[in-house]
């Protein structure tokens, strides 16, 4: 199977994952970076909108809600506060990116030497000199399928919200970041880091691709 086979194929997983749960997406790969671009769609008529407008070539645009997109070698992303989306739906979505933009780059590269598109002397190369200073790669590296993603940087939860979500979860006997995201208010990175700080404190157990349990409190019933 070719690059864009194989392309086309994620792009076909990405299709049914977004007809699946009302959503619409839009994968822009002729500027850079390329970017993937989730949206919540109510109807045809602003899902045909959103995937033909030409004009809107912003990656923050006001109807951006969540925005996949590489930047220096690493996977970042963009989410509104007011996008809910489960944990699972959003490691879905960032694999397909992945893969999408891994066998889109492996068929653009191939298009391009193939049809000799680059005149001679112009192709570029990598000086070691204009490298920035990096730590060495693992040996292997994981498969795409398998990355997890990382809160954003910056993002932090006061305590009172991990309180608040502490008693969420043992309310509700179940913890996931889409619940944290409705009760809390908050986006989907701050679920993230607040989720990760009840795993800490022993509250929810780890994450095992569903729900995660939450842990039997010790403190005595009256």
């Amino acid at each position: 199977m070719s690059e864009i086979s194989k392309f086309q194929a994620y792009k076909k997983k990405l299709d049914g994952v977004c007809n699946e749960n009302n959503l619409v997406f839009r994968f822009r790969q002729k500027e850079y970076p390329t970017t993937l671009t989730i949206l919540p769609c109510s109807g045809v008529e602003e899902q045909m909108d959103f995937l033909s407008d030409p004009s809107d070539t912003s990656n923050t645009s006001p109807d951006a809600r969540l925005v996949f997109y590489y930047k220096d070698g690493e996977l970042l992303y963009k989410i509104s506060d007011t996008f809910i989306i489960t944990d699972s739906l959003f490691a879905k979505l960032k694999n397909l990116y992945k893969n999408m933009v891994f066998y889109w780059n492996m068929y653009f590269f191939r298009n391009v030497i193939e049809r000799h598109a680059i005149e001679e002397g112009a192709m570029p190369v990598i000086d070691e000199a204009d490298a920035d200073d990096a730590p060495e790669l693992p040996p292997q590296a994981e498969p795409l399928e398998e990355d997890v993603e990382e809160p954003e940087a910056g993002c932090d939860a006061s305590e009172e919200l991990i309180v608040q979500a502490a008693e969420v979860v043992r309310m509700e006997n179940k913890a996931t970041l889409a619940l944290l995201q409705r009760r809390l208010n908050v986006g989907y990175a701050t679920a993230q880091v607040i989720m990760d700080e009840l795993e800490k404190r022993g509250v929810v157990g780890n994450y095992n691709g569903g729900a995660r349990e939450v842990l039997p409190t010790d403190e005595p019933e009256e």
